[in-house]
């Protein structure tokens, strides 16, 4: 390894996405080790308990390039003692912001400071040093109780593109997305809201205008908040892709609007869906659709009860369900969709393993002429991957559906939905494998996820 040239070297380097493949390389050379430091610096992970943290921050002071490198940073805040820095209330030094001239996107994994209010203090910070930032990403976060502090305004930078919030309990930010993320310019065009059923979110936006955004995000909606998602929507015309998941159903009351013209793109339950159509002619011109399951004690009848009021829809390119895994209840999901004849591609709903699933779906599937592509779930560590009489059941898929040219296997539970295996299908050569998972890898650049909102069937986008 040590002889091969440089060009050869920081190649492999590249190829390798895991940290733990790379740290294993670097250790082979210091010529790796260099190679090896300067891309594992670009996705950088800091974990409060972290045993070398301190070292790291050294590191990064001594050798400011490294900082500049940093492209996506996580800051990680767990659950025991912390180390807080000298004079500050939180463990993050945030000296290493000052060389951070290239980073792009910031998640804080659980409120990184003690009071939590303090966090706009953190991202202050952030926005004074890192002039290129373009995504903030806030999870698994719980809120105090007294936002008074939120009043005054931070200068969010006008290169800011996408915001996510996510909290894990039902104390709500009030004012804090206003007074944390707003700008003159509102260049925001993707907002992802996790709400836990505080409507105070929702109100705190209800008034704002993002002449950009084009997509909008709302999880754990509550019903009571029907009222200020209409007003944000309706303000709102050029939202192409619409996502409200594991949500109650919208009181539309009486609401007179036509909401999304440009609708492209929706996920949401039955119930939801609807209820919006009254306000949202659209939907049913709707290229792709998620159909979220998860408060359906049957997926199948709620699928009936949803197309008795939208009666299909026309122009589906790629349809996915999720929380529906049952093979007799997705037949009959998938029935139900008799009229989307431009369907391309279908995603879940049924597990690789489960062989009668396999020949069951790809009765209901032949209906669909134009279709191309077919992802299938799988287990997250699946054992005897490759069975014969798993293999089976999709070589009969692939001779089954004529139109077919893509069969993937991916994994629902895994982050981001990480595809497993991937299948060409050839009318002369049959079933070919072009790509499998190695679970203990090296995990290499080619690492793919299935993008449900999407109607490219051909692209997956990188983990």
């Amino acid at each position: 390894m040590n002889s091969l040239p440089a060009e050869i070297k920081d190649y492999i380097c590249k190829l390798l996405m895991q940290p733990s493949d790379l740290a294993n390389l670097a250790r082979t050379s210091s010529q790796f080790l260099s190679l090896a430091r300067w891309i594992l610096y670009q996705n950088l992970e800091l974990a409060s308990d972290l045993p070398s943290l301190q070292d790291t921050y050294d590191l990064l002071r001594r050798e400011p390039n490294l900082g500049r490198a940093v492209v996506t940073l996580s800051l990680v805040s767990g659950s025991g003692v912390w180390r807080l820095v000298e004079g500050s209330s939180t463990w993050i030094d945030q000296r290493i912001f000052h060389e951070m001239i290239g980073l792009r996107s910031i998640t804080f994994d659980r409120i990184p400071c003690v009071p939590a209010d303090r966090v706009r203090n953190i991202i202050g910070q952030v926005y004074k040093h890192c002039p290129q930032l373009q995504e903030i990403l806030i999870i698994n976060a719980s809120w105090p109780s007294s936002t008074a502090t939120w009043e005054s305004q931070l200068d969010a930078p006008s290169t800011l593109r996408r915001v996510t919030l996510r909290s894990t309990c039902s104390s709500a930010p009030t004012s804090f997305f206003r007074s944390t993320f707003f700008n003159a310019s509102n260049t925001i065009n993707v907002l992802e809201l996790s709400l836990m059923r505080n409507g105070e979110v929702l109100v705190d936006i209800e008034t704002l205008k993002f002449p950009q955004l084009h997509t909008f995000s709302v999880s754990v909606f509550s019903s009571i908040s029907s009222g200020a998602l209409i007003k944000f929507l309706n303000a709102h015309a050029s939202i192409r892709n619409l996502s409200i998941l594991d949500s109650e159903a919208l009181n539309i009351g009486g609401s007179k609007c036509n909401l999304l013209p440009n609708l492209h793109t929706i996920s949401a339950t039955p119930q939801f869906l609807a209820r919006l159509i009254k306000i949202c002619d659209s939907i049913k011109f709707v290229r792709c659709l998620t159909l979220d399951f998860s408060r359906s004690y049957n997926s199948g009848t709620a699928t009936e009860e949803m197309m008795s009021i939208i009666s299909g829809f026309p122009r589906l390119k790629h349809c996915s369900v999720l929380h529906a895994y049952g093979p007799d209840d997705t037949l009959r999901v998938i029935e139900h969709f008799s009229e989307s004849q431009e369907l391309e591609w279908w995603t879940g709903g049924f597990y690789y393993h489960d062989v009668t699933a396999l020949y069951k779906i790809c009765s209901v599937l032949t209906s669909f002429p134009m279709l191309l592509r077919v992802d299938i779930l799988e287990w997250s560590t699946p054992p005897n991957f490759m069975l014969d009489v798993h293999l089976r059941g999709l070589r009969n898929m692939a001779k089954c559906i004529p139109s077919l040219q893509k069969i993937c296997l991916y994994m629902p539970h895994s982050s981001g939905s990480e595809i497993a295996a991937v299948f060409n299908v050839h009318r002369k050569k049959g079933l070919q494998k072009i790509y499998q998972y190695i679970e203990d890898g090296p995990h290499i650049g080619d690492r793919r996820r299935v993008q449900l909102d999407a109607v490219d069937w051909q692209f997956d986008p990188p983990l």
